[in-house]
């Protein structure tokens, strides 16, 4: 609410307004201003104009609750005035009668507004009927239509076009008030969502990396191996180190400037496999469909390798790991077949967090993705379907 003169009779009203009419009433009065309307009275002789305050202080107290029942109001001023309309014709009345009008269709909704309309023109129809039959003047009539037609009528727009304003204005705040939560919620699912990709890119290229240097120095502290066999041990540290190294300065830059793209290795099938070759593991791969596929799936699919090697290299025992990609008008699918440990393997803690990950990436693009134990091999499958991807990213 505001300050000075006008947030003071923002908070004063009511009161203030009927003092006011009060005011001019009893001024009115006093200068003997009476018979506004002397058609309309059924007096045999004007009365003393000091008669006008039976009706006009009475109005003054409906003033008082204008802002709690604008419309009761608006009718009972209504009966006060057309008393006061047949006998006095007082200033105060009318005045008041305005103020009630233009408060009750400040406050109406567009429904109330409309019956205040309709009401205002049939008394004001009526008014002038009733005025010109009692007269039988013709001009007289037509003063009538344009005086009480031009006194509602102003009333009556002034005030719909400032309750109008002020819905509009409520309005627009309404909406900024719903843009700015729609705001917050699209904010926080995007701070979400970028968690999550934070979370999965850091799995993918870095916690593999480091968990295999962390195995294979393990398997290098637990072993009986001579100088060669731990130099060996050392340099496949190395590379798994210089490796996650690499993919943590890549998302660095990433973060850094989002308009860098993160790299190929979450998306070309090859750089997956060469990377996993490079560590040791032993791959033979059929990757020749993987060209055709849409990004996403292609993106999905090379984000299943990379998972199923980076297991394969923590857990699998000697032998081949095969990686099949096959892709169709329908269907882009691949599967990871790798060898299961004779003995067991030490297990760094969060294990299978990044299975989960995969089913839900892959379900969420309206595929399937299963892993588990078949005979003497770990078998990872997933498939995803090109066509439904391909129009989404179109």
């Amino acid at each position: 609410m505001g300050t000075g003169i006008s947030g003071w009779y923002a908070r004063h009203q009511a009161p203030v307004d009927a003092a006011g009419i009060a005011g001019i009433a009893v001024l009115a009065a006093s200068l003997g201003v009476r018979a506004l309307w002397d058609v309309f009275s059924v007096l045999p002789a004007a009365p003393d104009p000091w008669w006008g305050l039976v009706t006009a202080l009475p109005g003054c107290l409906l003033i008082l609750g204008k802002l709690r029942a604008p419309m009761a109001m608006l009718v009972l001023g209504s009966v006060l005035w057309l008393i006061d309309l047949v006998t006095v014709g007082s200033l105060g009345t009318m005045v008041m009668l305005m103020d009630l009008l233009w408060n009750a269709t400040r406050r109406a909704d567009q429904r109330g507004r409309r019956r205040i309309l309709v009401t205002v023109v049939i008394g004001v129809a009526a008014l002038v009927l009733i005025g010109g039959v009692r007269s039988g003047n013709v001009q007289l009539a037509v003063m009538l239509a344009l005086g009480l037609g031009s006194l509602f009528g102003v009333t009556f727009a002034t005030a719909m076009s400032l309750g109008q304003a002020h819905e509009l204005a409520d309005l627009q705040a309404r909406l900024r008030r719903e843009d700015q939560a729609r705001s917050r919620v699209e904010l926080e699912s995007q701070r979400a969502s970028d968690r999550r990709a934070m979370a999965r890119e850091l799995h993918d290229l870095v916690a593999g990396h480091v968990s295999a240097a962390a195995l294979r120095a393990e398997a290098a502290l637990v072993a009986d191996t001579d100088l060669d066999g731990a130099r060996t041990a050392l340099r496949s540290v190395r590379g798994a180190s210089l490796d996650a190294h690499a993919a943590l300065r890549r998302m660095i830059d990433v973060l850094a400037d989002p308009t860098t793209a993160p790299g190929s290795e979450t998306s070309e099938l090859a750089s997956v496999i060469g990377a996993a070759r490079d560590q040791g593991l032993t791959v033979t791969a059929d990757i020749a469909a993987a060209p055709a596929l849409p990004e996403s799936a292609g993106r999905a699919l090379a984000r299943v390798v990379r998972e199923s090697l980076t297991n394969a290299s923590r857990y699998a025992g000697a032998g081949i790991v095969e990686v099949d990609v096959t892709a169709d008008v329908d269907f882009a699918r691949v599967r990871v077949v790798s060898p299961l440990a004779v003995e067991p393997v030490p297990r760094l803690p969060g294990g299978g967090w990044g299975l989960r990950s995969l089913d839900q990436d892959v379900r969420a693009l309206g595929g399937d993705f299963r892993a588990g134990a078949q005979g003497e091999s770990w078998v990872v499958e997933a498939s995803v379907p090109c066509a439904a991807v391909a129009a989404e990213e179109s």
